[in-house]
């Protein structure tokens, strides 16, 4: 599964990774193409013993200099579990932590299930895709590159090492 997504406006208080993220998950769930999703994700603060979710983008600058703003966490998970997470946290303890991530994981449940409804609703049948055998493809590239780059990234000294690797992609 891969998409991209890219920011074309924004409104300078919220962050658009989350909202990207939630796109790309609704987008690949109704295109019929393979996808093990739903996935849904959120930002979670921290002020004043209590999680905030997705805090404004103003509220997560310079976390480490504002004594109230104590994480900046970001989730993905399905349904049943969290796949990822990213966080940026000053002082906070192992129970906080665990808890910000169970809070986030509670609070992604009803944009999935969002996602869910929308499939039901318009989702393209399911295709299957073959990734194409690049084997041999590979086997070639690989003969006629390997042992000169190996060499070239064995070289300590970056000025040595750039000619070195500019120099394998020259021979090839």
């Amino acid at each position: 599964e891969y998409g991209m997504c890219t920011v074309l406006s924004h409104d300078l208080v919220n962050d658009p990774d989350v909202v990207a993220m939630i796109a790309a998950s609704a987008a690949l769930t109704i295109s019929g193409a393979p996808f093990r999703g739903p996935i849904a994700g959120c930002r979670v603060g921290f002020v004043d013993g209590e999680y905030i979710l997705n805090p404004e983008v103003d509220d997560m600058q310079n976390l480490r200099s504002n004594p109230e703003q104590r994480l900046d966490l970001v989730v993905a998970g399905t349904k049943d579990a969290v796949m990822m997470v990213e966080s940026e946290a000053y002082e906070l303890s192992e129970d906080e932590m665990l808890g910000a991530v169970t809070f986030a994981h509670e609070q992604i449940q009803p944009v999935i299930d969002l996602i869910i409804d929308l499939a039901e609703d318009c989702a393209k049948e399911p295709f299957e895709f073959a990734v194409p055998d690049y084997a041999e493809l590979f086997a070639a590239v690989k003969a006629a590159g390997e042992d000169k780059m190996r060499a070239a990234y064995a070289i300590t000294d970056k000025q040595e090492r750039v000619a070195a690797v500019s120099a394998a992609k020259d021979d090839c």
